[in-house]
């Protein structure tokens, strides 16, 4: 379809084509008109694919935002199948036009897919040059089918048969979730991955069954369109039960009047006859009938019997494993109850619940029994042998004995419970004793129960006491404070005894080792529960019987838990800690494994890392997964900190996968990954030099070529050789990503990229961030595009239109490296220090000495001696290291290093400073916990590296430090040095904005997979005005040229940092005295806040902090701001902003650009239309 430019238009047609072939209706021309047939630019649509019948007789249309694939074409004549519908009974009073049952208009649509879909029709319309006849093509064909039809029919079966037994109350609320997994387990033959209970509800994860949706009409539609396929295709010939060449699931209708009229004979009743009647009138039988199916899948259903006889593979299941509980018991709990003692208090529970009906109106209780928050126990064979497991469902906190109401949680006994009930201390669960009162706001039976609960454990106690084995090694320890000799009941037959310390055992019922007395004890008590057990039930149910109360045994709770807050606050506390100590100790392990490696790069100990980074990954697994079960908690915590905590510690990432899904994303990162480290290309000097890469080269002939040929070449024999190349692995790894993203409750990994920013508008402050920035950007950019047009002439760079993204002197124009072609007074030399540096017997060394000299003038701290022992700042000759400049945090709150191959160059001390600069940063908020110990967002550890070089690189303090004989006050010098930092920064900021808008695009999923390639060049030219050297098409992949796109390292942070640095620098420089707005000789980009303790003390409160309050918080306690503001970066550049708009008026330069040409062709509905906006 791609290949003979199909387009959705195209693939209407086509589908209109079909329909006409049958002797049906062509659409109307407001079909045409109006329908929308592909997502439009500039609105948001709902994007679900749709037929509309606008109940006028001639108004009918379908809304689908096609893709040009085989799917969509299936999807196009299915919803092509509805308006035909439409078309045949818009003759019929309204109350008529629709489909003869539920199902009808499904099965019309899907019996057309059935045709479309064969090899037989694709190879008609000429889009499948040659069909496979070989067996196994036709079975893989039908499981595919299979796998879509046959496995789909029994869960649109038993989602409304669950739902007719919930609405006619066959089912009851306290067995909703178990009655869906029995008819899961009967009709599907599937269970769940975990025991699943009545506190689940696993039905409404579905979203039709909570929206009430009808579901059987698929069921319906999914029988009926196989006989009406049959039918069809008996009418066309081209089905025979008795010529084997003409079998069902080959039968293509296309070009058949016979079949079309037959189709439109029934289509045209409608609704005006019973459905029986219009189904007769097709198939000639008025029931449905499952034959068709059967025979549809014959060849396949043969296949899959031999091969299960082959495999020994028995058809059918049955299990006697437990799939639900109406409760939510603990893994050491989960089997059928059974126990006697657990009987009794059964029967007590009944007999106490009915006496104290009588009593309700006359006292107000307050009693009190342990504060056990979870006990089980057996609930017998009158109630359905199922085990209640008693949880809270508020908790009411308390402050020195007075009941402060304000708190209502719900919990779940697998989640929120068991994390409270862990982190409680025993003195408390257990030595303590806190009020439960009655509240006759709420159900009978559960304020009874308030009572009865005091007589179900003393019944445990008294029944049943067990001589406990020695737990097992590794026990979980979920039922901690559950009083000592409690006796959980399970299905399999076992009794797991809980201990006083909280940890349990299991033990089967009469064979406990250790245990004859509790063994003779059950026996005894097994006899003797004909004698008293029964008559008290008797009696009891005579009470509930003559007052007609409902006792409702199987979904009885314990509502009101008495704990003051302070013992929640520091359970939470308590949990978090232990959170942050593996945590801590997990990424120390990794973190020395990673060094290990990158400074000696061998094989062994690259497995040592991945194997630590795997030990690391599951530890935050393991961390995210208890802390998933607090978050339901967090807003009714008392210290912010915990909540805080909380949110940052329930978000994982991608290893929040499932297992199978993050090793398939491993492997597609790993697979980009090698794409780009092994990519390279041809020299365009010599074509036999096919060995470049982008280390040993490209970078270089990028920089320094003035051959606009060569540098073409060179552009896009990269681009072919990455970007191209991992497409369709970019395609999985958006999916995954994605599903990664929605695993940490995100829509997607868009969202979850910026939500440590902790802002919805983060995005919108972006954008008016860069409208900021932008008149500075488009002066720089005019200045640019004349002083190329000069090089390379007027027809390669237009006057006013974009710049040749390979002229810039990088791979990928992220800034501009070409500033000796640039520079405003090229004969004024920019500040460069190199040469004294090297006169003055610097080493690298001494250069990270200067940089801590640096930081210790304003009264921060100086670097520990294991930094100078263990750092490496130079390269080491016996080994292979990775050499890229890096600042490390061991968490241990000791160990930092900074692992760079320094070169003795003034740009190499400023990188000292800026690394060092990330030390600090480590070195302050070390004392916080784990989970904070980073920037207050993504981009303030950059920016406070980039907030230090602005000082270091001034005139001033080179000539402050010895490295520069004179304090230069020289204007073209001054805008000399501006130019070359704009070329690289200023520069940057709209390719980092372009980056992450485009990514974002992606993942949300506004910018179709068609159309990636062409939207990145829309964003390119939008923002930085820049075009390809050549037309781009939807078959090249330039966003994946950059290794930091394909791999989704957010560029956000890069924006960001950009401009907060200098945000950072104007609020240091005011307070050290070195800017004043108002005074001239105190201008921002001269200004050095060496030696002065008052920014150092601002600097030194914003990194203690680390990530523990929101990030506007923290910036606006240093700068006053509390959001993104460019005005200080506008204000730094106002020198060098004056100069280019003096410039570019003086030459008469165009600001801004406009469209010259093609730079990328879109997929659209006319071939002659392309991407360029002209």
């Amino acid at each position: 379809m791609v290949e003979q430019g199909y387009t959705p238009r195209r693939m209407f047609e086509l589908s209109e084509e079909f329909f006409v072939s049958l002797n049906l209706t062509r659409m109307p021309p407001e079909f045409w008109e109006h329908s929308i047939i592909e997502k439009p630019s500039g609105r948001e649509l709902v994007c679900h694919a749709s037929a509309w019948d606008f109940c006028n007789g001639k108004d009918f249309r379908i809304k689908q935002c096609t893709d040009v694939t085989m799917n969509d074409l299936i999807t196009v004549h299915h919803e092509m199948g509805h308006v035909e519908y439409f078309l045949q009974y818009m003759h019929l009073p309204q109350v008529f036009r629709t489909g003869a049952n539920p199902g009808f208009h499904e099965a019309v649509g899907d019996v057309l897919a059935l045709s479309v879909a064969t090899p037989k029709h694709l190879q008609k319309v000429g889009l499948l040059e040659n069909v496979e006849e070989d067996p196994e093509s036709e079975i893989n064909f039908l499981l595919s089918m299979a796998l879509d039809k046959i496995t789909f029919l029994p869960f649109g079966y038993l989602m409304d048969l669950w739902r007719w037994d919930v609405f006619s109350g066959k089912t009851p609320e306290e067995n909703w979730n178990c009655a869906w997994w029995d008819l899961r387990y009967k009709l599907q033959g599937i269970k769940p991955p975990v025991i699943r209970s009545e506190y689940d509800f696993d039905p409404g994860a579905k979203y039709h069954i909570p929206a009430n949706v009808p579901y059987i009409r698929y069921f319906v539609s999914f029988v009926v369109q196989f006989q009406f396929h049959k039918a069809l295709c008996m009418k066309a010939g081209e089905y025979d039960p008795l010529d084997p060449s003409k079998p069902l699931h080959k039968c293509d209708i296309y070009q058949s009047t016979e079949a079309g009229n037959a189709l439109g004979d029934m289509l045209q009743l409608g609704a005006a006859k019973p459905w029986p009647e219009a189904m007769a009138a097709l198939t000639g039988s008025r029931e449905m009938d499952a034959s068709a199916i059967r025979e549809y899948f014959k060849p396949l259903e043969m296949w899959l019997k031999e091969d299960n006889e082959k495999h020994g593979e028995i058809p059918g299941w049955e299990t006697d494993e437990i799939m639900c509980t109406p409760d939510a018991p603990s893994e050491e709990a989960k089997g059928e109850p059974s126990s006697a003692g657990s009987t009794v208090s059964a029967a007590l529970l009944l007999l106490v619940a009915s006496l104290l009906h009588y009593l309700r109106h006359l006292f107000s209780f307050w009693v009190t029994v342990p504060a056990t928050c979870t006990i089980a126990y057996n609930a017998m064979h009158f109630a359905k042998r199922q085990v209640l497991l008693f949880t809270s469902s508020k908790i009411i906190h308390s402050s020195h004995s007075e009941l402060v109401e304000g708190i209502h949680l719900l919990f779940t006994v697998r989640g929120d419970l068991g994390a409270v009930v862990k982190y409680i201390p025993n003195h408390v669960l257990d030595g303590k004793r806190h009020s439960f009162k009655v509240d006759e706001t709420h159900s009978l039976v559960t304020n009874y129960l308030l009572i009865a609960i005091s007589i179900i454990t003393l019944s445990s106690s008294i029944f049943q006491r067990w001589q406990e084995p020695e737990s097992p090694e590794g026990e979980d320890t979920h039922w901690q404070g559950i009083q000592k000799g409690a006796v959980v009941a399970r299905r399999d037959g076992q009794v797991g005894a809980l201990k006083g310390d909280g940890t349990g055992t299991t033990m089967p019922m009469g064979h406990q080792h250790g245990a004859k007395r509790a063994t003779f004890a059950f026996d005894m008590w097994s006899a003797v529960v004909a004698l008293v057990v029964y008559p008290l039930l008797l009696f009891s149910t005579w009470l509930t019987t003559v007052q007609g109360t409902n006792l409702g045994l199987n979904s009885l709770r314990v509502d009101h838990i008495h704990l003051d807050s302070v013992t929640l606050d520091n359970a939470a506390r308590r949990v978090l800690k232990e959170e942050n100590d593996l945590l801590t100790a997990a990424c120390t392990r990794a973190v020395y494994a990673s060094w290990n490696y990158q400074t000696n790069v061998t094989e062994y100990n690259r497995e040592q890392a991945v194997s630590a980074q795997t030990a690391y990954s599951r530890t935050k697994q393991h961390s995210w997964e208890t802390i998933r079960r607090w978050v339901g908690l967090k807003e009714y915590l008392l210290s912010g900190d915990l909540n805080r905590q909380l949110d940052v510690m329930s978000v994982l990432g991608t290893t929040a996968l499932p297992a199978n899904d993050l090793v398939e994303y491993k492997e597609v990162l790993s697979t980009i990954s090698s794409l780009h480290s092994r990519a390279t290309v041809c020299s365009y000097r010599d074509e036999k030099k096919c060995q470049l890469s982008m280390d040993n080269a490209l970078k270089e002939v990028m920089r320094r070529s003035r051959d606009p040929e060569e540098l073409s070449f060179t552009w896009r024999s990269w681009r072919n050789s990455t970007g191209k190349a991992l497409r369709s692995h970019f395609k999985k790894f958006v999916n995954l990503s994605n599903k990664a993203a929605r695993y940490n409750g995100f829509l997607n990994m868009a969202d979850m990229n910026i939500m440590p920013y902790e802002d919805i508008t983060f995005r919108d402050d972006l954008a008016e961030a860069w409208k900021q920035i932008k008149p500075l950007y488009e002066q720089l950019h005019a200045y640019t595009r004349r002083k190329l047009r000069q090089i390379y002439g007027s027809d390669i760079i237009k006057e006013r239109g974009p710049i040749p993204a390979h002229l810039l002197g990088n791979m990928w124009a992220k800034k501009w490296e070409i500033s000796e072609q640039l520079m405003p007074y090229p004969w004024k030399s920019p500040v460069d220090v190199t040469a004294e540096m090297a006169k003055q017997g610097y080493t690298p060394r001494r250069m990270f000495e200067v940089a801590e000299e640096f930081f210790t003038s304003l009264n921060l701290s100086a670097m520990p001696h294991t930094f100078w022992r263990n750092s490496i700042f130079e390269k080491p000759k016996d080994r292979r290291i990775i050499c890229q400049a890096s600042s490390w945090d061991f968490c241990n709150g000791y160990d930092f290093r900074i692992k760079q191959c320094t070169k003795l160059s003034m740009e190499g001390l400023i990188d000292a400073h800026h690394e060092m600069g990330h030390i600090q940063y480590f070195w302050h908020y070390k004392g916080q916990p784990y989970v904070f110990r980073g920037g207050a967002n993504p981009g303030f550890h950059e920016a406070l590296g980039g907030a230090i070089a602005l000082s270091v690189s001034t005139p001033k303090h080179l000539n402050k430090i010895g490295l520069l004989k004179y304090n230069f006050n020289n204007y073209p010098v001054d805008i000399n040095n501006q130019m070359e930092r704009a070329l690289e920064e200023l520069a940057f900021l709209p390719f980092a904005y372009a980056v992450d808008m485009w990514r974002w695009k992606v993942l949300d999923g506004s910018l179709k997979e068609k159309d990636w390639n062409c939207g990145w060049w829309d964003l390119r030219y939008e923002l930085q005005g820049l075009k390809p050297p050549a037309v781009r098409t939807e078959d090249d992949f330039d966003p994946g040229a950059k290794f930091n796109i394909a791999i989704n390292s957010p560029y956000d942070k890069h924006f960001v940092g950009t401009i907060m640095q200098y945000q950072m620098h104007q609020a240091l420089c005011q307070k050290a005295g070195e800017y004043d707005p108002l005074v001239p000789s105190k201008p921002l980009h001269k200004c050095d806040i060496y030696q002065s303790a008052e920014a150092g003390a601002l600097l030194w409160r914003m990194m203690v902090q680390g990530s523990s309050r929101p990030w506007k918080d923290i910036l606006y306690e240093m700068t006053g701001e509390r959001g993104l503001d460019a005005s200080a970066l506008r204000e730094y550049y106002r020198p060098l902003e004056e100069w280019l708009i003096a410039n570019n008026e003086r030459h008469g330069e165009y600001v801004g650009w406009t469209p010259d040409g093609e730079y990328c062709l879109y997929q659209k509905p006319t071939p002659t239309r392309s991407s360029c906006r002209k």
